[in-house]
């Protein structure tokens, strides 16, 4: 069995700066927000969007080819699941992030 070479270590003190950290530190917004240890994430649009666009999109494919309604068709009634699943997905998210607020505002008020 033939040993492997190990890499020399650096030597010499840590570089004195960071591309990276002084990017993050120049713009606090995109280094995130800032949240305490298990905080519920806030809803956000771009997540719905995502959401209703792949469901309708999938729902779209189904109709046209498993169903087979035409193509101007099935999109249309894609886009209107669209619609209305955007603004209930925004409900629907607003109300989740209610609820595991209240529960983790209450347990960590009984933690103290």
């Amino acid at each position: 069995m033939i040993a492997k070479r190990r890499k020399p270590r650096p030597t010499g003190p840590p570089p004195a700066h960071s591309p990276k950290r002084e990017r993050d530190a120049a713009d606090p917004a995109k280094a995130g927000p800032k949240r305490k240890s298990g905080e519920p994430v806030p809803p956000a649009a771009a997540g719905v969007l995502k959401r209703a666009g792949f469901i309708s999109a999938g729902y779209s494919l189904v109709l046209i080819f498993i169903l087979h309604l035409g193509v101007a068709l099935g999109v249309a009634i894609g886009l209107l699941g669209f619609a209305i699943m955007v603004p209930m997905g925004l409900l629907i998210d607003r109300w989740r992030y209610r609820s595991q607020m209240r529960k983790w505002t209450g347990s960590r008020a009984g933690a103290k």
